[in-house]
């Protein structure tokens, strides 16, 4: 589905509010290889609420034209999670991956009761080749809750968070046991170059967080 967009997949004919808001349990948004682009509303792309436990949100395109070329912001956060525990945004299967750029606000921002996210395989602030960049204005990725994990130890697991304003990840003070690693932040998807924009590529002021693996790959 277009969702806040005209048939064209580009020009913005978006919803006032949130392009998807979930409130219930076991949702799933997108399928394995072909997901709906959510760009052009007035609010978040998808928004999770109390309640919407266990979402699965995978194959999107959040934030951009319907190619993955261009910039159609959604004038909020791409995902925000002000609820629900347990969600998968991407996966590691090749084409789960969300493609979450060019948003007005952060790419995924989770707060209040948003535990326990897994977050595999997206490319967050790049086009959807990873080439270039195409920036999240909020930044890549923030969690202000508890028990997140970004990234995979599978390659095709990995997130890109490049070329976002501000910051590619930045974990609040008031998160506890986030995890990060296996991520490419502020190159392309080759992870061959760098792409401008972030000024950080993570900032931590939680507690009990991991930052990288066992290995160098990690």
């Amino acid at each position: 589905s277009y969702i806040g967009l005209a048939l064209d997949g580009s020009t913005d004919a978006g919803n006032t509010q949130s392009g998807i808001r979930v409130a219930g349990a076991n949702c799933v948004i997108g399928n394995s290889t072909v997901g709906n682009v959510i760009s052009g509303n007035g609010g978040a792309g998808i928004e999770l609420l109390a309640g919407a436990n266990g979402t699965t949100i995978r194959a999107n395109r959040i934030g951009t034209n319907a190619a993955g070329t261009a910039a159609v912001p959604n004038d909020g956060t791409g995902i925000h999670g002000t609820g629900g525990t347990g969600a998968l945004v991407g996966g590691t299967i090749a084409g789960q991956g969300n493609l979450i750029s060019g948003n007005g606000g952060f790419g995924i921002d989770l707060d209040n009761t948003s535990a326990s996210w897994i977050i595999h395989g997206n490319s967050i602030g790049v086009d959807a080749a990873g080439t270039a960049a195409l920036g999240n204005a909020g930044g890549g990725v923030r969690m202000q809750t508890d028990g997140h994990t970004i990234g995979s130890t599978f390659a095709v697991g990995r997130n890109v968070i490049s070329g976002n304003a501000f910051s590619g990840i930045e974990i609040g003070s008031t998160a506890d046991g986030v995890t990060v690693f296996g991520n490419f932040i502020g190159a392309n998807a080759a992870g061959t170059a760098a792409l401008a924009g972030q000024a950080t590529g993570i900032r931590v002021f939680g507690a009990n967080c991991t930052i990288g693996g066992a290995d160098a790959t990690t």
